[in-house]
């Protein structure tokens, strides 16, 4: 004959199993929104980044590089290149916009360039303008996380410097 232990009565002798059931979902959702959120952040600072140095390749006077990292093309293709060790982010899906203070230098938001050079002539009477670079990426990994019911967001980030050759 089974002895039972005399502090549990039959009634609870599966009330732990029950309670793990129902606690493990719960914390695999929040394991895993832990998880998404930090790749998530990566990706925000590799766009950050890869707008950082694209910009500031794009306004030194005597950069050198194929393409012409002064260039349209060689804006996006700085960003892509900056963005190519990033996790969960696909490099060549990253929108480039450059504009130079306030106007579209390159066509809006694209993922290739011109060979146009969007600091050209900016010497002006009133001194020495600014080049944006814009960044813009869609983001799934949320929505991969929570087996396709999360949200798609997108990411992006700006870099300003002034130009400093004509």
């Amino acid at each position: 004959m089974a002895r039972l232990d005399p502090r549990s009565s039959p009634r609870e002798r599966g009330a732990a199993a029950v309670e793990f059931a129902l606690v493990v979902p719960l914390l695999l959702i929040i394991v895993f929104g832990i998880i998404a959120f930090g790749v998530v952040l990566s990706q925000q600072i590799t766009l950050n980044t890869a707008a950082r140095e694209a910009a500031r390749s794009a306004v030194v006077f005597g950069a050198t590089g194929t393409p012409d990292p002064r260039s349209c093309e060689g804006i996006v293709s700085n960003v892509h290149a900056s963005a190519a060790d990033a996790v969960g982010l696909t490099a060549g899906d990253v929108q480039v916009k450059t504009s130079r203070d306030g106007s579209d230098q390159c066509g809006g938001y694209q993922v290739a360039g011109s060979g146009t050079l969007p600091c050209q002539g900016s010497f002006t009477t009133t001194g020495n303008e600014a080049l944006e670079v814009e960044v813009r990426y869609q983001s799934s990994v949320l929505n991969g996380a929570f087996l396709g019911f999360g949200p798609t967001l997108t990411l992006g980030s700006k870099a300003v410097y002034k130009c400093e050759f004509s």
